[in-house]
């Protein structure tokens, strides 16, 4: 294979993720300011609640079908029909839970049709990971992401057109909602058309069953889906018992914490062959990897960390107007959960790449567990600040378990540059916690901190320009 095809395909892949995180936030400045905090705490619900069942459509069946598909033991027309099928199943299963839950924990008639509305995405959804993975299966096994990546931009824009539209006209939270889900459906429509002319599916012939790939995905998707869950909880919790109000506060800093994650992800997605080529040659390998991996991740975790502690006010008021000016103290305590969350997102691939896959799902059933307890005893008391501090209580506890199980990579690791790049992300916040304009300290700060990082040689320049794709 082709480490050009390889690269480029990645590329896509990341530019598509880049695009979506990027048009998230345009979304959330234009349906924050609009609808309020109560309403887009209800609007941010509905998503929140669907999350879990996302999940549960795709069930970890993405990864199987690319194997069988890739090793060309049975045939690819089978395996996608068979796929397809699984997916179809599991999706019903998904609505049907969904609905299910609404009425169980007694939702009113106005937010079950908001939940209803948004189960739809369990189909088409080109922002989650849905049943719509699937179709792209042919895509991902031949290395050919371009056309499904360019579909879901395409997907994104517009979304983004009919929200405005939809805003523009004053229409309702109902509304909004609804044009925001089906936007998604002319793009996969499409997407279908192109899978099967991709690879037709079948289900005629027996060489693999969809019982054999749903037990085979079953350990992907209860990870995907406990991975999910603890992420998500002290949302569902807070809205229980705090409403709509605390969740508006809440949801608009998540939102933007988590699209945070993307760069770590990145990273990682980059480094993740040579994980696990040099697993064959012995832990040594693997632990230099695993280090280096640290370091750029504390180099770009630090000045995240405390840079947004710096201009959490400016942020808020910024994407969301005055009225959500108490989502601040929310969003300087969550971007240490982000922090946090770079490390463990980098520990998660360094396991998956060594082969030690059962501590990623040890670590997120510790995980789930942190996340009902603190949420639980927090929330109640503490709101939406109490969300926050259970949120980093979560990533904190998934962190330590991480680096006990990764002490063996670890052994020779010297925290020397980590606190470097502490230092420097502080002599940042400090120099730009006065600056009042937000793109003046966003440029003010990267400045410092670059100055600062080489002055304490936290990171060489050398290092430095290999960040950057572009030479000078």
């Amino acid at each position: 294979m082709k480490s050009s095809k390889v690269i480029s395909n990645t590329g896509w892949i990341l530019f598509g993720n880049g695009f979506n995180k990027v048009s998230s936030i345009i979304l959330l400045f234009i349906l924050s300011r609009y609808l309020g905090v109560e309403d887009f705490g209800r609007f941010s619900f509905a998503f929140f609640y669907m999350q879990f069942f996302y999940c549960i459509a795709e069930f970890g069946f993405t990864p199987v079908l690319i194997k069988y598909m890739s090793l060309g033991i049975v045939r690819p027309e089978e395996i996608q029909g068979k796929g397809i099928m699984a997916g179809l199943i599991m999706s019903a299963l998904a609505v049907l839970l969904s609905l299910a839950g609404t009425y169980i924990l007694g939702y009113q008639d106005d937010l079950r049709y908001l939940i209803i509305v948004a189960s739809l995405g369990i189909l088409i959804s080109f922002r989650d990971i849905t049943f719509r993975w699937i179709l792209e299966v042919p895509f991902r096994a031949k290395l050919r992401m371009a056309y499904p990546v360019v579909l879901g931009i395409f997907s994104e824009l517009l979304g983004m057109l009919v929200v405005l539209l939809t805003v523009y006209f004053e229409g309702a939270l109902e509304s909004i909602l609804t044009v925001y889900v089906l936007s998604s459906l002319p793009a996969f429509i499409w997407l279908s058309i192109i899978s099967i002319r991709e690879v037709k599916p079948v289900l005629a012939t027996h060489s693999i069953s969809i019982k054999n790939i749903m037990q085979e995905a079953a350990p992907i998707g209860i990870s995907n889906m406990l991975n999910t869950a603890y992420l998500m909880f002290s949302s569902l919790v807070l809205f229980h018992f705090k409403g709509e109000g605390d969740l508006g506060y809440y949801a608009l800093s998540l939102r933007l914490i988590t699209s945070l994650r993307i760069i770590p992800e990145a990273m990682m997605h980059s480094l993740f062959p040579f994980i696990s080529r040099a697993n064959t040659e012995g832990p040594h390998g693997v632990g230099d990897i695993l280090k280096t991996a640290i370091r750029y991740g504390a180099f770009i975790a630090f000045p995240l960390a405390f840079g947004t502690i710096a201009v959490s006010d400016s942020i808020t008021v910024l994407l969301g107007g005055e009225q959500f000016g108490p989502a601040a103290a929310a969003l300087s305590i969550m971007i240490w959960a982000t922090f946090f969350a770079f490390f463990n997102i980098i520990l998660r691939f360094t396991f998956n790449g060594a082969s030690m896959q059962r501590y990623n799902f040890n670590t997120s059933i510790l995980m789930v567990v942190i996340s009902t307890l603190f949420s639980l005893i927090l929330i109640p008391r503490y709101g939406f600040i109490g969300a926050s501090y259970a949120l980093v209580a979560t990533e904190c506890a998934g962190l330590i378990y991480g680096i006990l199980i990764a002490r063996p990579f670890l052994a020779t690791f010297s925290v020397d540059s980590l606190a470097k790049n502490m230092l420097a992300a502080l002599i940042m916040a400090a120099t730009i916690w006065f600056i009042p304009s937000v793109p003046l300290q966003i440029a003010s700060g990267l400045v410092v901190y670059l100055i600062a990082s080489i002055l304490l040689k936290a990171i060489n320049k050398d290092e430095l320009l290999k960040l950057f794709p572009v030479r000078v």
